[in-house]
């Protein structure tokens, strides 16, 4: 039903190009595929909601975007690049969160592995701390190890 009612004011759009003001009579309110007969003023009142016309009693008025889209190819066409446009639009939306994500995930993996070469790096202080403490006081430690015996003092 809906796609006969925006065949419907593709219909009217392309119909009323030509005119500015008109009586919603005027509107062709036959739909071609069913031959259902739509309420001239329930399809003006549709093409109003939409921002195509203006209703004033039973005069309605193209607006400028009812007038720009019949220029522009068709109501039809109108809704088609909508529908594009609301695609492309979540396809980048869904980019960037997979982006965000990977940056993220990145992130996490850089820091990790900071962390790492950070506490690698305190191990080998920590050993060259302990292998200089021993270097320097060899003798000492191996007196109190009790490896080898004290020097004799004269």
């Amino acid at each position: 039903m809906i796609d006969k009612l925006n065949d419907l004011i593709d219909l009217n759009l392309t119909f009323l190009l030509t005119e500015h003001k008109f009586s919603s009579h005027h509107l062709l309110n036959l739909d071609k595929k069913s031959f259902r007969k739509y309420d001239h003023l329930q399809l003006a009142n549709l093409m109003a909601e939409r921002g195509l016309v203006t209703i004033n009693g039973q005069n309605c008025t193209l607006t400028e975007e009812g007038l720009l889209i019949a220029k522009n190819g068709s109501w039809l066409a109108h809704l088609d690049n909508e529908t594009k446009t609301k695609s492309e639009q979540q396809t980048k939306a869904d980019k960037k969160v997979q982006l965000e994500s990977k940056i993220a995930e990145l992130t996490e993996i850089n820091l990790t592995l900071q962390n790492k070469q950070l506490r690698t790096k305190m191990l080998f202080s920590i050993i060259g701390f302990i292998l200089g403490i021993i270097a320097t006081n060899w003798k000492e430690i191996l007196t109190v190890l009790k490896i080898i015996s004290p020097p004799e003092t004269k």
